[in-house]
């Protein structure tokens, strides 16, 4: 366990490329319940409602594998999916758990008007999601075989659409404006 944890670190830290990781649907299946659990307290943190965090949560797990699969079937290498699916959702659950402390003092030092300290969260949290475009920009040239360039604008694209159809799903109560 400490080696397929490690290797979800080294891919995160751009050492290890995807296709270095078993291809193994019990793998995806473990990853992908990490994923799960490591963002639902994610978006816990910031909602305080398990409901509406495992809602967005298995939205965002959903539109992460239809983005793969669309982009590995656009180029003809869906024999891919297994292995660009266990690097998202490994690398992912990584980078997001290493932002949880970060979300919750972005959370409670703006609701205690402690703007110092709260801009200071949300500057780490523009890193972490910085890095996470990254990492899966890195993820994305190897599945796709590209340049990491166009790799990061992929992974730039996906975060863009995720972040569409994610807010609503945050805020019901309010509109969407585009």
């Amino acid at each position: 366990m400490y080696l397929l944890a490690k290797n979800f670190f080294d891919l995160a830290m751009l050492r290890l490329a995807p296709q270095q990781l078993p291809a193994s649907g019990f793998l995806l299946g473990l990853v992908m319940v990490s994923f799960l659990v490591i963002e639902m307290v994610g978006y816990y943190v910031t909602t305080a409602n398990w409901r509406l965090s495992f809602v967005v949560t298995v939205v965002d797990i959903g539109l992460m594998a239809l983005f793969a699969k669309a982009a590995l079937d656009f180029i003809s290498r869906s024999n891919r999916m297994l292995k660009t699916l266990v690097a998202l959702y490994g690398a992912g659950a990584v980078v997001q758990f290493l932002s949880i402390p970060f979300v919750a003092v972005f959370v409670r030092s703006a609701a205690a008007e402690n703007f110092q300290l709260a801009n200071f969260a949300f500057l780490a949290l523009l890193f972490f999601a910085g890095w996470q475009v990254l990492v899966n920009g890195h993820i994305y040239r190897h599945a796709l075989k590209v340049k990491l360039g166009w790799g990061v604008i992929i992974a730039l694209v996906f975060q863009m659409v995720s972040l569409l159809i994610s807010v609503p799903l945050l805020n019901p109560a309010q509109e969407a404006v585009i």
